[in-house]
């Protein structure tokens, strides 16, 4: 809760005159790709509480670490963060922390985990990207210290689903390198998957998310208009002769 009578909390910017407590009432520590619903309640001193969550500006200072989007605050990449909530002129800040999905490693490298069929690797999120553990392969392990084991003695290393059920036997890195980014042509949602992680993971779009650029596609198709996100340009373009394409550049 932030308490405006408190020294040691978070003080409403302006008139707490009849407030007591202000509770940013949700968890506030978050998994990346995990979402929470916002809320936040008023307590009077008189006692009186009042919901007024729908009447709030919700606003994020790091949108990398993580967004607010229909009423709910999402997770994108590991870090911390300030949430302010802004009711009729009075204002309210807490952190929010956002936390990797760290796969359950063994105590001992040297002492792998066996494998059977109840062991289940938790999913991962990369820049709004899961990966859920594929339990139908496991593939070789050749490294110094593998960290997975069949009963008949063999090292082996998961591999991974993507959300359109392509199989990754490693996880992806996001590039870092400028480049140009590129034309796609965008039909179905199944296209916009393939575009958005071939930008974030190949064409240098690691400063992106997933969502980010869901957003910006969609707008772009709707308005027909150029969008601008971060050091990146979405807009349509049509050579003759051939079908629609979002354009992306980053120069």
């Amino acid at each position: 809760m932030v308490n405006p009578e408190s020294p040691d909390r978070e003080e409403p910017s302006s008139n707490i005159d009849n407030i007591a407590k202000i509770d940013f009432a949700f968890e506030k520590s978050l998994k990346v790709g995990d979402s929470h619903i916002l809320k936040l309640i008023i307590e009077y001193k008189d006692g009186t509480k009042k919901d007024v969550t729908k009447d709030t500006r919700f606003l994020i200072e790091d949108s990398s670490v993580a967004i607010i989007k229909n009423g709910n605050i999402k997770g994108l990449t590991q870090g911390e963060t300030k949430l302010t909530a802004e009711y009729e002129g009075i204002k309210a800040i807490t952190s929010i922390v956002v936390k990797t999905i760290v796969i359950e490693e063994p105590i001992n490298p040297n002492d792998p985990i066996l494998v059977d069929g109840n062991l289940n690797i938790n999913p991962i999120s990369i820049k709004g990207f899961v990966f859920t553990h594929n339990t139908n392969w496991w593939r070789d392990d050749n490294s110094e210290n593998p960290k997975y084991i069949l009963n008949n003695g063999k090292f082996v290393k998961p591999t991974w689903l993507d959300e359109a059920n392509n199989t990754h036997i490693d996880m992806p890195v996001p590039n870092e390198e400028k480049s140009f980014v590129g034309n796609y042509e965008i039909n179905n949602e199944k296209d916009l998957f393939t575009m958005a992680y071939h930008v974030v993971f190949y064409r240098g779009g690691a400063d992106l998310t997933k969502d980010e650029i869901y957003n910006a596609v969609k707008k772009v198709q709707s308005t027909k208009n150029s969008v601008k996100l971060n050091k990146y340009t979405f807009s349509i373009k049509q050579f003759e002769g051939s079908p629609e394409f979002v354009n992306i550049t980053n120069y």
